[in-house]
C-alpha cells in the first residue's frame, strides 16, 4: 500500500519530501473549463495503485486563490470509478483552517470524514508522516453520506442556472437511450468529468435507462427547433432522433443567442417561422439572459413571446415547450398562450417515457397541425373580408329594439362563431370537439340567413313568405340534381331550408351558382341533421370523433370542407 504524495510541477521542489511518500507529479492545472477533465484523466491513471493515504497541497498553482488542490480532493470523492475515492486526504497549507473555509465553499471537504488538515508553516512533512502513522486507515469506517451533508458544489460559471444543467443531463441521458450518445462527445465529456455533474449525479442517482429502439415517425412535416442550447447537442440529437422519418424535415434556429438581445431573438424566430412554415416548433422558454431573472413574470420569458408570435402567425402550427423548467407558474402561461405539450428536460424522470411522450406529442402535433393550419389560414382570410365587408343598414324592422342590437352586433358575432369554431378544434380537452364545431359553423349560416332574409307569415297558417332585405325581392328556391341548379319562384306557403336560403343569398350577391360550394354546404347540412344534433350518434362511424381516429384522411377532407363551406360563404358578401 502506498502513501501518495501529489506535487505540481512548478512545486516539485519547494519542500524536501521523507522517503515515506511516494512522489507522484499532477500538471499544474490551467483554470479553465478543461480542468475537471485533466483531473480525471490524472485520477483515473492512478486507479492501477494500491493507495492507502493522499497527501496534497490545498492548491496546486500559483493562483492561491483556486485551491485546485482542494478541486483534486473533491474529484477523488466523485468519481465513481476510482478505487481509492475513500482513502485518507491529508491536506497542507500555510492558511489557518477558518481562513480557507472563508476564501471558498470548496474548502468544506477539509471537514468531513477521512480528511485532515495540517498548516504546514507550524509543521513539517515529518510531523504529517507521524500522524498519517497516527490515524486510522481503514476504509470501512468511512461514511459517505456525511461527506455529502458537508459539501455544496454550485454549477460552473458558464452555466446560468440549473435550467443549463438540466438541459445537459437530460440530453445525455436521452442520447444514451436512444444510442446516439457518440454524437455529443463534448457534452458526453463534460457531464463525465465536470466536478459538479458527479456531485450532481451522487445526489440524483438515475439507474441507466433500458437502451431503446430507433423508431419512424409515419406522418409528414416541417419541424423547427428553437433553442439557445442547439450548438451544445440538441441539434444533433434531434437529426438522430428523425433519422428514420423519411418524411420529416428538421430545420434549426441556428443563430448566436448569446450575442442577440431580446428583441433581436424574437424577431430572428419570427423571420425563419414565417419563410420555414413549420408544422410544428420545439421551443425552449428561456433563450437568452434576461430570461434568468427571478422576478422575470412568465409571459416576458423569450419563449412565451415567440410562442405568442407563432399563435398570431398561424393557430394550427403546434407548439411543443421543451424546457428544463418545472416552474407552474411556466406551464400555466405556456397553456394560456396556446402551447400544444409540454416536456420537461430532465435526466432524473424516466428517460423512457420522457422520449415516448416527445414522440407521441410530435406525431399528434403533426397530424393536428396537416388540418388545423389550412383551416387557421382560411379562417383567417374569411374574417379580413368580414371585416372589410360594410354591413347594411337592416331595411325591415320586425322587432326594432332587437334588430338594432342584431345589426350592432352580428359583425361581432359571425367573428366570433368562426373563431369558436377553430378554437374547439383545437382543444383536445372537448371530448366531442368536431362536432360541436359543426354546430357554431352551422350557426353562423343561420344567423346570416336571418340577417339577409326576411321570413312573413307563419308556419301554422300556411302562409309563410321570404324576400331579401335589401330589396324586398322575393326569395327563390335554388335547387340541384344531377349536378344541374334549377332557380324557381318559389310559391306563397312554401318553406326554404337553411342550405337553400344560403344557396339563395349566394346567388343574389355573386349572381353564380358555384357546384362545389354549394355540395360542401349540402354535406355541411347533411352532418348537421344526421349527426350532430343526435348525441347517440357523435362517436359511431358516420361522426368526425370516428374518422379522426379510425380514417384520419376522410375526416381531414371532411372537416375542411366543412370550414371551407362557411368561410367561402362568409366570403360573398364582400
Amino acid at each position: 500500500m502506498k502513501n501518495i504524495i501529489l506535487v505540481s510541477d512548478m512545486m516539485d521542489n519547494e519542500y524536501p519530501l521523507p522517503d515515506f511518500f511516494d512522489k507522484e507529479k499532477i500538471a499544474t492545472p490551467n483554470f479553465d473549463e478543461e480542468i475537471d477533465s485533466a483531473i480525471t484523466n490524472y485520477l483515473t491513471n492512478l486507479n492501477n495503485k494500491e493507495i492507502s493515504s493522499i497527501t496534497l497541497p490545498v492548491n496546486l498553482s500559483q493562483n492561491f486563490l483556486e485551491l485546485s488542490g482542494i478541486r483534486v480532493g473533491h474529484h477523488i470523492r466523485l468519481t465513481k470509478e476510482l478505487k481509492y475515492r475513500k482513502v485518507p486526504l491529508i491536506f497542507y497549507g500555510s492558511l489557518e483552517l477558518e481562513t480557507l473555509a472563508k476564501i471558498s465553499p470548496l474548502s468544506s471537504i477539509l471537514f468531513t470524514p477521512n480528511v485532515y488538515y495540517v498548516n504546514i508553516s507550524r509543521y513539517s512533512f515529518e510531523d504529517i508522516v507521524k500522524y498519517i502513522n497516527a490515524i486510522s486507515l481503514s476504509l470501512n469506517d468511512f461514511d459517505f453520506n456525511k461527506y455529502l451533508d458537508f459539501v455544496r458544489i454550485e454549477p460552473p460559471a458558464n452555466y446560468q442556472s440549473h435550467h443549463s444543467v438540466d438541459n445537459e443531463i437530460a440530453l445525455i441521458e436521452w442520447s444514451k437511450y436512444l444510442r446516439c450518445d457518440n454524437q455529443i462527445v463534448e457534452v458526453k465529456e463534460n457531464l463525465k468529468n465536470g466536478l459538479y455533474f458527479k456531485y450532481h449525479s451522487v445526489l440524483n442517482p438515475v439507474e441507466s435507462p433500458e437502451t431503446g429502439t430507433q423508431f419512424e415517425i409515419t406522418e409528414k412535416g416541417n419541424i423547427l427547433l428553437i433553442d439557445d442550447e442547439w450548438e451544445k447537442g440538441w441539434k444533433d440529437f434531434y437529426n438522430y432522433f428523425f433519422h428514420y422519418s423519411g418524411q420529416i424535415w428538421l430545420d434549426t434556429l441556428s443563430i448566436d443567442f448569446k450575442s442577440l438581445s431580446q428583441t433581436e431573438i424574437i424577431q430572428e424566430a419570427k423571420n425563419k417561422i414565417e419563410t420555414f412554415k413549420p408544422d410544428v416548433i420545439l421551443l425552449d422558454l428561456r433563450l437568452c439572459d434576461i430570461d434568468f431573472e427571478d422576478e422575470l413574470p412568465s409571459n416576458k420569458l423569450t419563449g412565451i413571446q415567440i410562442l405568442d408570435i407563432v399563435k398570431n402567425i398561424n393557430k394550427g402550427i403546434q407548439v411543443i415547450i421543451t424546457t428544463a423548467s418545472n416552474k407552474v407558474w411556466n406551464f400555466e402561461a405556456a397553456k394560456k398562450y396556446g402551447a400544444n405539450g409540454y416536456i420537461i428536460k430532465s435526466g432524473i424522470s424516466n428517460i423512457k417515457e420522457d422520449i415516448k411522450n416527445l414522440k407521441t406529442l410530435i406525431e399528434e402535433g403533426l397530424k393536428r397541425s396537416s388540418f388545423l393550419k389550412i383551416i387557421n389560414q382560411k379562417l383567417k382570410a374569411a374574417i379580413q373580408c368580414w371585416d372589410n365587408y360594410k354591413i347594411h343598414q337592416r331595411r325591415n324592422l320586425t322587432d326594432q329594439m332587437h334588430d338594432t342590437l342584431w345589426h350592432a352586433n352580428l359583425k361581432l358575432q359571425i367573428k366570433d362563431f368562426l373563431n369558436n369554431a377553430f378554437d374547439t378544434i383545437n382543444n383536445d380537452e372537448i371530448q366531442e370537439r368536431f362536432t360541436i364545431s359543426i354546430l357554431l359553423l352551422y350557426r353562423v349560416i343561420e344567423m346570416l340567413n336571418e340577417f339577409f332574409i326576411v321570413e312573413e307569415g307563419t308556419y301554422f297558417k300556411k302562409d309563410i313568405s321570404y324576400k331579401f332585405d335589401i330589396d324586398d325581392q322575393p326569395v327563390p328556391r335554388i335547387s340541384f340534381n344531377t349536378g344541374n341548379y334549377n332557380i324557381e319562384t318559389l310559391s306563397k306557403g312554401k318553406t326554404l331550408s337553411t342550405k337553400e336560403k344560403a344557396y339563395a343569398i349566394y346567388h343574389k350577391y355573386k349572381n353564380v351558382t358555384p357546384k362545389d360550394l354549394f355540395k360542401m354546404i349540402n354535406n355541411l347540412t347533411e352532418y348537421r341533421n344526421k349527426v350532430a344534433i343526435h348525441p347517440d350518434k357523435r362517436f359511431k362511424e358516420e361522426s368526425l370523433e370516428y374518422l379522426f381516429e379510425n380514417k384520419f384522411d376522410d375526416f381531414k377532407r371532411i372537416i375542411v370542407n366543412h370550414f371551407n363551406a362557411v368561410m367561402n360563404y362568409v366570403n360573398s358578401f364582400n
